[in-house]
């Protein structure tokens, strides 16, 4: 027969700081565990890694602010960036592999040479449809440095893509002063003419090709 210990004040303090001691251990530890702040993507399948890539980043994008970019994309385009915003919203990527896959059926569909199921393709082929707009963006004019007259009209572009053409400090500095020169000469004084990009309307999202 076992001896009964008698349980008093003594050992109700004693459990007490054994308890304290095991919480304080335990919540040290957890503080130590690093966070999990990985972007999040979905498994390779089939030569998938250029979708992989651009749904993770643009998942991760939309992450930040869900309502604000949720209008951001939308405003760039229904088709492709709408579709994409109301698949996050309704399964917060939980089904990141079918999204994955719709996307790559919807490209098929509309570029079935670009968008081969099974091949390889790539991350601007995507963007190039994505991220394309059905308004300008920009537009840029050619001109003599020497204001000699160019017979060159305006050229439009209805896309969020950026394309960075010289070598500048930011990417800011480039943005306001979007000025490359280019390989055609003035008539008039034979000095490379220049070309100047402008933003004529606002884009929510910018894609920067450095």
């Amino acid at each position: 027969m076992g001896i009964k210990r008698k349980f008093g004040l003594g050992n109700i303090e004693d459990l007490e700081t054994a308890v304290k001691k095991k919480t304080k251990k335990e919540n040290l530890e957890t503080q130590s565990l690093p966070l999990d702040t990985s972007p999040r993507g979905s498994q390779w399948s089939n030569n998938s890694c250029a979708f992989d890539a651009v749904i993770s980043l643009l998942y991760n994008i939309w992450l930040d602010d869900m309502n604000k970019r949720s209008i951001h994309f939308r405003h760039i385009n229904e088709v492709h960036m709408g579709m994409i915003s109301d698949s996050f919203s309704q399964t917060q990527f939980q089904n990141s592999t079918n999204i994955r896959d719709f996307v790559r059926r919807r490209l098929q569909r509309i570029d079935p040479i670009s968008f081969a199921w099974g091949q390889f393709t790539s991350i601007q082929s995507i963007l190039d449809h994505f991220l394309a707009t059905s308004y300008p963006i920009t537009s840029s004019l050619m001109f003599c440095p020497n204001n000699h007259p160019v017979n060159r009209d305006a050229r439009l572009g209805s896309t969020c893509q950026i394309t960075i053409l010289q070598q500048c400090s930011t990417i800011q500095d480039f943005v306001d002063d979007q000025t490359i020169h280019c390989a055609s000469s003035c008539q008039n004084c034979h000095s490379h003419l220049l070309r100047k990009q402008v933003f004529i309307h606002p884009s929510p999202n910018l894609n920067h090709c450095v």
